[in-house]
Parts: C-alpha cells; structure tokens; sequence
C-alpha cells in the first residue's frame, strides 16, 4: 500500500513582516509557523519561515511515530522557541538553514531553548533519523535586541535509535551544541559545534546516560570539531575517533569574527585539523 503525499513547497511564513520594534511580550506571545500532527508522508521543501514563536513541530501518537517526513532546503528566522521540534520516526531534516533566536530565560521566557529537538515522550521510541548538512547559528547580529543562548540539536528524554547526525554546523551559545540522551545505534559525525558567543561557554558535542541512568548502547561520534566533548556515558556504550577539540577558533577557521557574528567555518589550509576528515567542512 502505498503513502499519500502531502507537501508545502516555496512558501513564505511569517508572524509578522517587521519585527524590529517588538517587545519580549510580543516575541513570546507570537504565533508557531508549521506543524505537521500525525502527517504521513509530508515533506516542507524551500520554505521561509520568519518571525515566529515555534517554527516547526512534527507531532506522532503512541501507536504509529513512522511518518516518513522530510524537511528540505528550508531557512526558519527569528524564532522564539524550538525552531523543530522533531518527534517522528522514518525523518530527514536536510540542508536547512535556522538562524536567530529571541527571547532568552532571563528576559522572563521561561522556554527552554532548543533549535532542533527530540524527546521521545509517554512510551515512543522514534527511530531512523537522519539530521544532514544543516547551518545552524543562534544569531547573525549581535546588535539586535532579546538575544537568546540556544542549544543545537539535543534530545534529553526518552530513546531514540538508528539516528544519524551529519555534516552540520552548529553555532549555538549554550552549551549543548550536539547532545544525545540514551541513543541506542547513533552516527555523529563530520559535524562542526563551535560557540557563536563570547560568553566563555563550552559549546559542546556530549554522549550521555538517560536520566535514570541507563546508558546509551552503539554510539558512534567521529571526524568532528566542538568546542569541546562531554557526558557521562561509559565508554564502552560508545566509540570516539578522530575527534578534535578546537582551542583557538581564529587559527583554525577561515572566518571567525565574534564581534560581527560572521563565521566561514571552513578550515584554513594553516589549521591542524585540515585534510584529517574533521568537521562539516
């Protein structure tokens, strides 16, 4: 039996089309973009979203998570909560850009900010994920008001397996730049996490333990550049190869400039991580 297909395709979303006077009320009372709630078969091609409070969420029952969705080629601006929330099994989030989020804890939002997040609540297990050559930054001007300390792609509950995350970039300033609670047969590879903030955070890429403690099994993180690697997962749940800690950014990258929030995160053919197969680059 064959799935019918829905899709939205080269649309424009927006909340609002100028947003430069609006108040944190405002950023947090916004209207969410996209949802797809028990879609079978969606597919969000070459869309803009902008100006919004959620971007988007992909909701699943208990019963059924494999919804077989794809997310492709889509840029989501300014957000003020999760710009995806990716609930689903049989998922493909693929070369899209989420760029600037709003409205941080300590301007009374009480969202925890996430730009791509999993949590595999009330007994679902979602599976075959594949997170591939997005661009992630939290903000592209510092200069603009309600600035928010992000988190990159994360998922802190429940099991996910047979995940791949791939080829992103991350420019996030909270300190979960890649994070992955109890994953059971997961990729994290090729990946480049890097704090987009001078905050002296470690933006990192993390293997963790559930939060009961039971620890994730087959994990595989290599050829990465992170600010740094952290979790508690026993090593034997996971294997680390040709990952790099990167120390000094402005050696390393062809263009980090945090005073300006530009970054080309290609390597300089001068860095010690070129031609070694590391990072999204």
């Amino acid at each position: 039996m064959m799935c019918p297909t829905a899709s939205f395709a080269d649309g424009y979303i927006y909340g609002a089309l100028d947003t430069s006077s609006w108040t944190i009320d405002q950023w947090k009372s916004a209207a969410g973009a996209f949802q797809f709630n028990n879609v079978k078969c969606g597919s969000l091609l070459r869309t803009r979203i902008k100006n919004v409070r959620g971007g988007i969420g992909i909701l699943t029952p208990v019963d059924d998570t494999h919804m077989k969705n794809l997310l492709y080629g889509n840029e989501i601006r300014n957000f003020s909560a999760d710009a995806l929330v990716a609930n689903a099994s049989d998922l493909t989030v693929e070369n899209n850009k989420f760029l600037d989020g709003y409205a941080d804890q300590a301007d009374g939002d009480g969202n925890h900010d996430d730009i791509i997040q999993i949590f595999a609540l009330g007994g679902r297990v979602f599976d075959n994920i594949v997170i591939h050559n997005n661009y992630i930054a939290d903000t592209t001007n510092l200069s603009r008001p309600w600035q928010s300390g992000y988190q990159g792609i994360s998922c802190f509950d429940g099991i996910v397996t047979n995940i791949k995350i791939t080829n992103n970039v991350v420019l996030a300033s909270a300190y979960h730049g890649i994070s992955l609670y109890g994953a059971r047969g997961a990729l994290i590879a090729n990946n480049t996490v890097i704090n987009s903030k001078a905050n002296g955070r470690t933006n990192w890429i993390g293997i963790f333990n559930l939060k009961d403690g039971t620890p994730p099994q087959n994990v595989v993180s290599k050829d990465n550049l992170a600010s740094g690697f952290a979790g508690n997962a026993p090593a034997t749940s996971y294997t680390s190869t040709n990952n790099y800690t990167v120390s000094k950014p402005l050696e390393t990258f062809v263009v980090y400039d945090l005073p300006t929030a530009t970054f080309d995160l290609t390597l300089k053919p001068t860095s010690p991580f070129f031609g070694k197969g590391a990072g999204a680059y």
